[in-house]
């Protein structure tokens, strides 16, 4: 994969904007980062990020929009508490908040 980190649009070009986000709190929006490299517990993919101000927060949050749920194929089961993400024959597991890596098996034809 392309050793590129990413690339951000220039600040001067973009003027910040409010959004809603899914618990319609409001968030402004400074810019973009296109292309990010995304190394997942083994897994890379490219994907596109809003750059946000949150303003002062005790926790750690973040927003995972719906192209990158998609194309890293994630799953959330809320009931379980667990986030799969899955590319090609590779599962990323994270079970309340613990990194788990496992391999799916090769299915063979005959």
């Amino acid at each position: 994969m392309d050793e590129q980190i990413c690339e951000v649009e220039d600040e001067a070009d973009f003027d910040p904007f409010a959004s809603k986000v899914q618990d319609d709190a409001e968030v402004e929006i400074y810019g973009v980062a296109r292309k990010v490299l995304m190394r997942l517990g083994g897994l890379e993919f490219l994907v596109n990020f809003s750059v946000i101000n949150e303003g002062l927060c005790e926790i750690n949050t973040m927003l995972l929009g719906i192209s990158f749920l998609y194309k890293a194929k994630v799953d959330i089961d809320v009931y379980n508490g667990t986030v799969t993400f899955r590319i090609s024959n590779r599962e990323v597991l994270y079970i309340n908040g613990r990194l788990s890596i496992k391999k799916q098996p090769k299915v063979t034809k005959r």
